[in-house]
């Protein structure tokens, strides 16, 4: 049975390594040659022993500590997903600066400040919804224990963020569409029309 199980797991710990090692992707030293190599072995070996960790503690209850995990991913990437879906869709239409993305000189910045508000803003209007095991909103008994944090999520960051994308609120949006037409333009920018919404673009 363990054996069986090896392949899975660890593609996902591969799969958390290449996220967590992203974090560094604009550090050049930290991402080329021997410590691009020691930064994966470190990092499937770190998420092989959390994993290890708390399998150990948790395997009594597994399927409620499995629940609550899967809902509190609802709780932080629904809102995260909305403000993707939106960008990609209805802001900017499938058009990036791809090569942005992996600068801290790019057109982007290091922070989206515009989205990133309106993440926050969105977790807080969230709580009240909230039922955990942890924790239970206040509105959660009006609503006779239903949790629907994700979709009050899903629909208020979707609102919010495009109004700051349409009225230009976020301060990147200028320099978005000033890409966006130098690359319109013949022979000039480096915009290019990004594939479908994936995990991380906002």
């Amino acid at each position: 049975m363990a054996l069986s199980q090896m392949a899975g797991v660890t593609l996902n710990a591969y799969s958390g390594m290449m996220a967590l090692a992203s974090l560094g992707s604009d550090v050049e030293r930290f991402m080329e040659g021997k410590a691009r190599q020691a930064v994966r072995v470190v990092g499937l070996l770190v998420l092989f022993a959390i994993g290890t960790i708390l399998a150990l503690l948790g395997y009594k209850t597994f399927i409620t500590s499995f629940e609550n995990f899967i809902n509190v991913l609802l709780f932080f990437f629904v809102p995260w997903s909305a403000i993707n879906l939106v960008d990609y869709y209805l802001i900017r239409h499938g058009h990036y600066d791809v090569r942005s993305f992996f600068t801290r000189r790019g057109i982007y910045g290091n922070i989206r400040w515009g989205a990133s508000i309106v993440y926050v803003i969105t977790l807080a209007v969230q709580v009240p919804f909230l039922e955990q095991t942890f924790y239970t909103g206040p509105l959660v008994k009006t609503l006779h224990g239903a949790d629907i944090s994700w979709i009050v999520g899903f629909f208020l960051a979707s609102v919010l963020y495009f109004i700051v994308g349409k009225l230009g609120i976020a301060p990147e949006g200028s320099l978005d569409r000033a890409a966006m037409s130098g690359a319109e333009s013949p022979g000039g920018g480096d915009d290019l029309t990004a594939p479908g919404p994936q995990t991380g673009d906002a």
